[in-house]
């Protein structure tokens, strides 16, 4: 682990793809997930996009993607921070800032496929996931509601098709 830097959040750009599919790359044990964010992109999915900066250097990304159904709702794939930055908060204040950006752009929902030990913090829930069919269904697969008033409501979790290609 390095000493703790200073970085920031700020919004993806077109100029910084190289860099964020290096940290995916590094990130994952395979490309699928650099994949993934790059066939997203493709598609015209992406919704939601943050890094976190540290003088120029790419140090975490979140990616927040259209879902197909249901209506208004985001899923949440991939975050990552680079391995010398773990465990200084960065992918939760990526996380969070993704959230409140939804919640803020008016958005109902999203999804997550993930560990649940960590993704409760944020307000992910299993149950609230176990209504909807989806292939990743189960008990890493997880609902956080935005809007209380208006909760996300359907039968389906059909994510954007990126999901299904890269698989």
């Amino acid at each position: 682990m390095t000493d703790e830097i200073d970085w920031e959040i700020r919004p993806y750009e077109a100029g910084d793809a190289e860099a964020v599919r290096a940290l995916l790359t590094e990130a994952f044990p395979s490309d699928a997930e650099a994949r993934l964010v790059e066939e997203l992109r493709k598609g015209g999915d992406t919704e939601i996009e943050f890094l976190a900066d540290a003088n120029g250097e790419i140090i975490g990304h979140v990616l927040l993607s259209r879902m197909k159904e249901p209506e208004r709702t985001l899923a949440l794939a991939p975050v990552a921070t680079a391995e010398a930055f773990r465990r200084q908060g960065i992918a939760a204040s990526l996380i969070e800032s993704a959230l409140a950006q939804a919640l803020a752009n008016d958005w109902r929902g999203v999804f997550v496929l993930g560990d649940l030990s960590y993704y409760e913090r944020f307000g992910f829930d299993a149950a609230e996931a176990e209504v909807f069919d989806s292939p990743y269904a189960g008990e890493h697969f997880a609902l956080v509601h935005l809007d209380d008033d208006e909760p996300v409501k359907g039968k389906k979790a059909v994510h954007a098709d990126a999901f299904s290609q890269i698989g």
